[in-house]
């Protein structure tokens, strides 16, 4: 119907980090990278939580 509006979303999606919280199946204070642009988090503070969100949106190593 809005083929335009769809290839944008495609290609949104496919720059655009999406970060997962609180998934029962990790353990508190861990995170990861499950595809792409796709990660998993428990933080167990929100300083880890900021972390995170930094490395996510401006790069850089995982290492705090």
């Amino acid at each position: 119907m809005f083929p335009e509006l769809a290839d944008w979303i495609a290609s949104s999606l496919a720059t655009t980090p999406i970060v997962i919280f609180s998934i029962s199946k990790v353990s508190e204070g861990s995170e990861e990278e499950i595809g792409g642009n796709v990660f998993v988090a428990r933080p167990d503070n929100f300083n880890q939580l900021r972390m995170l969100l930094m490395r996510v949106l401006y790069g850089g190593s995982s290492e705090q």
